[in-house]
């Protein structure tokens, strides 16, 4: 039978090859080259406790491409982390890591030094008002912002005109 299988392969490799046959002739005979070869190579090795991978199956040999791809990017990823860390630990990258931690610290130390600047200006423009107005006792005028919530007005009782916050908010009073 195997003699049978190697003649029907030479014959139909002779006339693919052969000068004067036709394209659809050596087309016919390439698919019977592929059928035959398929009948005569041997089934693959199976292995226990892996898959069947057969290399005559399509898949299988996709399903073998995209494990190299997987293991390639992988290693590419492993490569990538290699070098990153290198160059993090050169010293020219070390000093404009400190530069930049420096400038960061400034900057927040110059920001938290104007937010005291401020609250101090608030609290002084507070006392200031405490000062001439006197500790209280105070209007029983109520609003409610929509940022600040409930405000209560800081100026005298029955003083007239608008309630005030001293916190730039007024609205107007109404007697009971």
């Amino acid at each position: 039978m195997a003699d049978d299988d190697r003649t029907t392969i030479q014959k139909l490799r002779a006339l693919i090859d052969h000068p004067r046959t036709g394209e659809a002739e050596r087309a016919v005979a390439r698919r019977m080259l592929d059928r035959a070869r398929q009948k005569t190579s041997p089934p693959a090795p199976r292995v226990a406790g892996v898959p069947h991978l057969d290399p005559r199956d399509p898949w299988a040999q996709m399903h073998a491409l995209f494990d190299h791809l997987t293991a390639a990017a992988e290693a590419q990823r492993v490569q990538q982390e290699r070098i990153r860390k290198e160059r993090r630990a050169t010293p020219e990258a070390r000093r404009v890591r400190s530069e930049a931690s420096r400038r960061g610290w400034a900057a927040r130390k110059a920001r938290e030094e104007a937010e005291a600047e401020a609250r101090a200006a608030e609290d002084a423009r507070e006392d200031e008002y405490y000062r001439l107005v006197g500790g209280g006792p105070w209007c029983d005028g109520l609003d409610v912002h929509p940022v600040m919530g409930e405000v209560e007005c800081r100026r005298p009782p029955h003083a007239g005109g608008d309630c005030d916050d001293m916190r730039g908010h007024t609205w107007p009073h109404y007697d009971d």
